[in-house]
C-alpha cells in the first residue's frame, strides 16, 4: 500500500529559536491508515502535525530542512487550494476555523468551494449536522455555542469535504465523555467506509490508542517510539514510559484511580455546619439568548477550601454558569452574589480584583511578552506573596519557558503559563474554564496538587470540565448540569448538597 504521507529527515526551528522543534523526523503514514501522535505537553506534536499540514513554514515561519510528501508529491508543489480540497485541518484551536456566524453558514463554506449542486450541498450539510448532533444548533451563532459545540462545528466542515486525509491536533481536548466516544466511532466510520486516512494527535489515550493503527511516541521534538497501539503498551512498560494505556480496555473504563461517590442521604445544613460562609451563590438565576434559555432557575452557594468541579454535556451551561459569577454576563432574572457583592458592584473590574477568571481561549489573554512577566505581572496585582514569579513557574513545571513568549508556547504551555500568573495574584475565588486542556496525564496530577493546595490556604476554585477523570480525582464537590439545569450537587464523602 501507497503512503499518503511521507516524512523525510524533517528538523524545523521556530523563528528566534536555537533549539530544534522538530528534529529529523522520519514517519510514513500508508493510505488508509489511523495514525495517533502521542508525547507529553510541548514536545513537538502541534508543531509535527502543522508541517504535515504546510502551516509550518507557510503560517509560522522558521527554518524547514527536510521534506514532506503528500501523495507523491512534495508539499511545496501543491496550490493552496489543490492541498486543502484533499486535506481536512483541524487545530487545538477550532475555533479560529470558523468564519461565518451561523453554523449552518460555516459549515456550507468549504462545499461551496467545491462547486457542487445546491442539492447535494443541502443533502451533505444535513448529514454532517446529524452525525454531530448539531441538528438543534443549526440556525446558531457559533458566537454562542460552548468550546465543545465550536469544535464540532469546525470538524463538520471539514468532514463535510470529504478529504483525502484528515489532521487532527486533539478534536476531542473541549468535548464531553459521551461526544468524545460518539466523534472517535465517527472517525473509525469514516475510515472504514470511505478510506479517509487519519494523523490524529490526542491527550485521551484510551480512545486515541482503541482508534489508532499505529502509533508514534514524540519527545523533545523527536519520534522515539513507532508501533502499533500493543506494541506501545508494552515498550513503555519496559521503558517505564508514563503516557499509554492497556489497549485492551473498554472505552467506558478510565484510567485515574477514583473517590467513592456514593449516593447518601444529605443536606445543606448538615454540610454546611463543617463550611466557612460562602464566597458566591446564585439564587433563582435564569439567562437566555435569543428566546433560548441557557441558565433555567439556579440557585447554589460556593464555599471556600473547595474545588467544585462544574460538569455536563456541551452546551449545558457551565461556562455561562463561570461569566455570571465575574459579572461577565447579566441575568435575566435571578441575583448573583460574590465575594458580597451583587447587582451593580458586580463588574469584573470591582470584583476582579479578588476573583481570577481562566478563559478556554488564551488567544488574547497574554499582555506581556514573557512567561516569567506575565507571572510578574499576576504577583504586583495581588500585592506580591512569599513565592517569585520563577517559583510559581517552577511549581506549575514551565520554568524552562521562563524568557519565552507565552503567545508561542503549546496550548498545555500557556494554560500552565496562564495559570500561574493567575494563582499568583492571590486570589479569593479562582474560576477555570477547561483548565487541563492540553496537559497530559503528569501535568494534570501537578495541576490538581497545586489546586488542592490552594484550598487548604480557603481558597475557592471553580472549575468547568469535561476530564472526568481529573475531576473524580481532585474535584470536592460535583455539580452535574444539562440544558442550563442544575441534576445533581454532591459532595465527595457522597453527601448529596442541596441547592440552599
Amino acid at each position: 500500500m501507497m503512503n499518503i504521507i511521507d516524512i523525510q529527515n524533517l528538523t524545523y526551528y521556530y523563528p528566534g529559536q536555537d533549539r530544534p522543534a522538530l528534529n529529523h523526523i522520519d514517519l510514513q503514514v500508508k493510505k488508509g491508515e489511523i495514525v495517533g501522535i502521542i508525547g507529553v505537553s510541548g514536545c513537538g506534536k502541534s508543531t509535527l502535525l502543522r508541517a504535515v499540514s504546510r502551516l509550518i513554514p507557510d503560517f509560522y515561519g522558521g527554518n524547514l530542512a527536510g521534506n514532506v510528501f503528500f501523495g507523491e508529491r512534495s508539499l511545496r508543489d501543491w496550490s493552496q487550494k489543490e492541498l486543502y480540497r484533499s486535506m481536512g485541518v483541524l487545530s487545538q484551536e477550532a475555533e479560529h476555523s470558523l468564519i461565518f456566524n451561523e453554523v449552518r453558514r460555516d459549515i456550507a463554506f468549504g462545499l461551496e468551494n467545491l462547486g457542487i449542486s445546491n442539492r447535494e450541498m443541502s443533502l451533505k450539510i444535513s448529514e454532517v449536522l446529524k452525525y454531530f448532533g448539531l441538528d438543534q444548533l443549526s440556525c446558531r451563532s457559533v458566537h454562542h455555542l460552548s468550546g465543545g459545540e465550536r469544535q464540532k462545528t469546525a470538524l463538520a466542515g471539514i468532514v463535510a469535504m470529504e478529504p483525502e486525509l484528515l489532521v487532527l491536533d486533539e478534536p476531542a481536548g473541549q468535548l464531553d465523555d459521551h461526544t468524545s466516544r460518539d466523534l472517535f466511532l465517527l472517525l473509525k466510520q469514516l475510515n472504514q467506509e470511505r478510506g479517509i486516512t487519519i494523523v490524529i494527535a490526542e491527550q485521551k489515550l484510551e480512545l486515541l490508542l482503541n482508534l489508532a493503527d499505529k502509533v508514534a511516541v514524540m519527545e523533545a521534538g523527536e519520534v522515539i517510539f513507532i508501533g502499533t497501539p500493543q506494541e506501545q503498551y508494552s515498550w513503555a512498560l519496559r521503558n517505564d514510559y508514563p503516557l499509554t494505556c492497556d489497549c485492551k480496555i473498554n472505552h467506558e473504563e478510565k484510567a485515574y484511580a477514583r473517590p467513592d461517590w456514593k449516593e447518601k442521604a444529605g443536606s445543606e445544613s448538615t454540610a454546611a455546619v463543617t463550611r466557612p460562609d460562602h464566597v458566591a451563590a446564585v439564587y433563582e438565576l435564569n439567562y437566555q439568548y435569543q428566546q433560548i434559555r441557557i441558565l433555567k432557575n439556579i440557585t447554589l452557594r460556593l464555599y471556600p477550601g473547595q474545588i467544585t468541579a462544574l460538569t455536563g454535556d456541551n452546551g449545558a451551561g457551565k461556562t455561562t454558569l463561570i461569566k455570571m459569577l465575574l459579572g461577565l454576563l447579566k441575568p435575566g432574572g435571578g441575583e448573583v452574589e460574590v465575594l458580597g457583592r451583587k447587582g451593580k458592584q458586580l463588574r469584573p473590574e470591582i470584583i476582579g480584583q479578588k476573583a481570577a477568571y481562566l478563559p478556554q481561549n488564551l488567544d488574547h489573554y497574554f499582555i506581556t511578552d514573557t512567561a516569567l512577566a506575565e507571572v510578574e505581572l499576576g504577583l504586583r496585582a495581588g500585592g506580591g506573596n512569599h513565592l517569585s514569579a520563577r517559583d510559581w513557574l517552577e511549581k506549575l513545571k514551565v520554568d524552562a519557558y521562563a524568557e519565552a513568549d507565552p503567545r508561542s508556547l503549546s496550548i498545555g504551555e500557556k494554560q500552565r503559563v496562564a495559570i500561574a500568573s493567575l494563582i499568583a495574584a492571590a486570589p479569593q475565588l479562582i474560576l477555570l474554564d477547561e483548565p487541563t486542556r492540553g496537559l497530559d496525564i503528569m501535568q494534570k496530577q501537578v495541576l490538581g496538587e497545586t489546586l488542592t493546595g490552594l484550598t487548604r490556604t480557603g481558597k475557592a476554585i471553580v472549575l468547568a470540565s469535561h476530564d472526568t477523570d481529573f475531576v473524580n480525582t481532585y474535584a470536592d464537590r460535583v455539580i452535574l448540569m444539562q440544558h442550563g439545569c442544575v441534576i445533581k450537587d454532591e459532595l465527595r464523602n457522597g453527601e448529596r448538597r442541596e441547592a440552599l
